[in-house]
């Protein structure tokens, strides 16, 4: 009798064993971090003063040194035919913006935009809106931007 228990315990215990492992639940894997593009937020036109392209869709902006700014389809109009003409400032790592003139797209009246902008590694700028109730303006300013050489 004695065999015969100890093969009814080795039963149990292998029993109890293959539950305890079939219910286990494995650990999830960690999450994978994506990588976060380096940048610092500029604080002066002087930082952003030149012509930038966007990155994804048509379109030039150009900052000015003396606080304005000029947007367009085509590089060739930022001078002569700019859809909206505008003027900034910076408050520490913000930019205000108020529109001056705008021809051909939706005017944003009085209505100041908040933004950001990012000096990206690779001398990319990156204009992001902190708050612009301006839905027009901030889709046309917001985005990536590579300089024009």
């Amino acid at each position: 009798m004695p065999a015969k228990l100890r093969t009814i315990g080795v039963l149990v215990f292998t029993l109890m064993l293959f539950i305890a492992c079939a219910s286990a639940t494995p650990e999830p894997a960690p999450p994978t971090a994506t990588p976060t593009q380096a940048f610092t937020l500029a604080t002066s036109a002087e930082e952003i003063a030149g012509t930038w392209h966007k990155t994804i869709g048509a379109g030039y902006i150009r900052f000015y040194e003396d606080g304005a700014f000029h947007q367009a389809r085509a590089l060739d109009n930022l001078d002569s035919k700019p859809f909206a003409i505008c003027e900034f400032r910076f408050e520490g790592t913000r930019m205000f913006t108020k529109e001056i003139s705008v021809s051909g797209v939706p005017p944003c009246g009085d209505t100041i935009g908040i933004y950001e902008v990012r000096l990206l590694e690779g001398g990319k700028i990156q204009i992001v809106s902190i708050e612009d109730k301006c839905s027009p303006r901030r889709g046309d300013t917001a985005t990536v931007y590579e300089p024009v050489r």
